[in-house]
């Protein structure tokens, strides 16, 4: 041991030891905490892995179990859905009253794939009819809305009898006013 010389008062080194106790206290006491703390953290860890397992492992004994976590995911996806509707309802667009005419006029046998707004008010559809005689009920439809300014169709799509699989470009009609609010 190297020899060392203590000049202090005797009141100091009282002072002075029980500051270093203090102080090695307060590092026990925090490395007890961190340790307390990552051991609360993996057992949470821990839990919530085992009860998903066991959920899992409960459900895969049940029939029809699957179609139940199936169901559970559609519901979930609906409910958010709706929610996202019922965000944007209220700051419905015009554009939005003629989409839904547009629907209301479609005849049963067409399936639209897709309903694309370009800039300058057309609107391009896309999608399926089950009869050339859907397709041309559409048209008719269409051209009788007062949303519509005029519907082109090529001639191209009226040679399959069924299954006609058609892209319908609509000029739409920017001076109808929308319905008042309910």
């Amino acid at each position: 041991m190297i020899p060392s010389l203590n000049l202090l008062p005797p009141a100091y080194k009282k002072e002075f030891q029980k500051t270093e106790r203090l102080l090695l206290t307060y590092e026990l006491i925090l490395l007890a905490f961190i340790t307390v703390t990552i051991g609360a953290g993996m057992l949470y860890f821990a839990r919530t892995t085992l009860e998903k397992k066991l959920q899992e492992a409960t459900l895969s004994d049940l029939p029809g179990s699957s179609k139940i976590s199936v169901l559970n995911r559609d519901i979930k996806t609906i409910n958010h859905t709706l929610l996202n509707l019922e965000q944007i309802a209220p700051a419905r667009s015009p554009v939005s009253y003629t989409i839904a005419d547009i629907l209301n006029r479609t005849p049963d046998g067409i399936r639209f794939n897709s309903l694309e707004r370009t800039e300058n008010n057309t609107l391009m559809i896309q999608g399926v009819a089950t009869t050339r005689d859907d397709l041309t009920k559409l048209r008719n439809e269409l051209e009788t809305s007062t949303h519509v300014v005029r519907v082109n169709l090529p001639l191209q799509y009226f040679v399959e009898k069924s299954h006609v699989e058609f892209t319908a470009e609509i000029i739409l009609n920017t001076d109808v006013t929308p319905p008042a609010p309910l």
